[in-house]
């Protein structure tokens, strides 16, 4: 019996350890299996990223050199129309060089501004000029004639008086020299009123 129970505790003994081991191996299977699709996982994760990656520099560079194609084109047919308007291209330059030189670009912007302030200046009085001759062109003309009406008047009168010789005449000659006078006086001031009434409009 003793023999008996030794060998049935021997054969426990070697069945648990049997099952210990074929446990153990079978562990150790299933965590090499899980280690092994853990590492595949990995792998392909990392693949996947890595072409998701290479795919999305590929797309940037795509996109990238599509842009520039696109600045460069428009820039090259912009080269071209400036080219061909050389007014716009010397402003550019002209521009360009004022960006570069501050201090020579505000001093020729200065001698500029004078010149183009004095030539509206003096387009100003030639208009102001014209305008005064242009207005007061009727009254000199008027004034003309009256000194013409008056001397061949006084011519003859003077032929009158020298022919009949009356006194009568010779006063209603000097009120009428004094009356054209006082008509003369009043011309100079409405001209005078008509130069004050232009310079005040200006």
């Amino acid at each position: 019996m003793t023999q008996t129970a030794e060998k049935a505790v021997d054969n426990i003994s070697l069945a648990s350890g049997k099952a210990v081991n074929t446990i153990a191996e079978t562990a150790k299977q299933a965590e090499d299996s899980i280690v092994e699709k853990f590492d595949k996982s990995k792998n392909y994760l990392e693949d996947t990223i890595q072409k998701a990656e290479q795919l999305s520099a590929t797309a940037s560079t795509a996109i990238e050199n599509a842009v520039n194609d696109f600045i460069n084109h428009r820039l090259d047919a912009l080269n071209l129309w400036i080219e061909a308007h050389p007014a716009i291209s010397w402003t550019i330059k002209s521009v360009i060089w004022g960006v570069d030189h501050p201090i020579y670009s505000i001093v020729i912007i200065l001698l500029t501004i004078f010149i183009l302030w004095q030539l509206i200046k003096t387009f100003s009085r030639l208009i102001e000029q014209g305008l005064l001759v242009t207005l007061t062109a009727p009254f000199k003309f008027l004034q003309s004639l009256s000194k013409f009406s008056f001397k061949s008047l006084s011519i003859f009168t003077d032929n009158s008086t020298s022919d009949l010789g009356s006194q009568p005449n010779n006063e209603r000659l000097a009120k009428l020299l004094t009356r054209l006078e006082v008509i003369k006086q009043e011309q100079n001031d409405i001209l005078q009123q008509i130069t004050n009434l232009v310079s005040s409009t200006k």
